[in-house]
């Protein structure tokens, strides 16, 4: 990203640059906004609205889902203004413990007839901490091999984890109606209309990505090798 970056600003034309800096912030604000919505959810859906203490309205689960928003994109803008680099890591570290805790479950739970609500549970918990012990041991100056990557470490962990624990819990008759209606195409008016729509974008992008590499190598690889 950062070498993307530079090169718009010192080796393409301006006009060039402009383009692929927008679109460099577009994808950074796109999935920004993508993890605000995931935390806001978590922390209504999956801590407020699961409390057996208080039972909250729709209005009070959006209010609060807006104000832990706001909250964290506080709490990153004051640590990008004091600490600039820490953004970075902080992003590469979220992404291990996402795909680590998250990964395993969010697909078996799709496609899986098996996963329990004490498997996933399980499979997040052990996920997180497989994450952060790999990453704890660094710090104490002990060196895994490439293929213990911490991120490794925490799919392991989490997979078993998954795969233990659903053997407890039972999935209910509301449970297993929702996870069959998944993969079921909803039926709209002028349905088939959209679909051919649809299909149009993997031509685009394929076009689209095949620009992008002439592009970069005219201006970007080309220009470095002959200096």
């Amino acid at each position: 990203m950062p070498n993307c970056t530079w090169a718009a600003m010192n080796i393409v034309p301006t006009w060039l640059g402009v383009i692929i800096v927008s679109g460099i912030m577009a994808a950074a604000l796109s999935s920004c906004s993508s993890f605000l919505q995931i935390i806001g959810s978590s922390i209504t859906r999956d801590i407020m609205e699961q409390s057996r203490k208080k039972e909250y309205t729709d209005h009070h689960l959006l209010r609060a889902s807006r104000i832990s928003m706001v909250v964290i994109s506080l709490i990153i803008l004051l640590i990008g203004l004091f600490q600039p680099p820490a953004v970075m890591w902080i992003g590469y570290f979220a992404a291990t413990l996402f795909a680590a805790s998250w990964g395993p479950i969010a697909i078996s739970s799709v496609f899986s007839k098996k996963v329990t609500k004490e498997g996933a549970f399980w499979s997040i918990v052990f996920g997180f901490v497989g994450v952060i012990l790999g990453e704890s041991l660094g710090m104490f100056g002990i060196s895994l091999p490439v293929y213990l990557n911490p991120v490794i470490i925490g799919l392991i962990l989490s997979i078993g984890a998954l795969i233990l624990g659903s053997k407890y819990g039972t999935i209910t008759i509301e449970e297993r109606e929702f996870q069959a209606n998944i993969l079921q195409t909803p039926i709209e008016i002028d349905e088939q209309k959209e679909m051919n729509i649809t299909r149009r974008y993997p031509t685009y992008l394929m076009i689209s990505g095949v620009m992008i590499i002439m592009v970069t190598l005219v201006f970007y690889y080309w220009p470095i090798n002959m200096n």
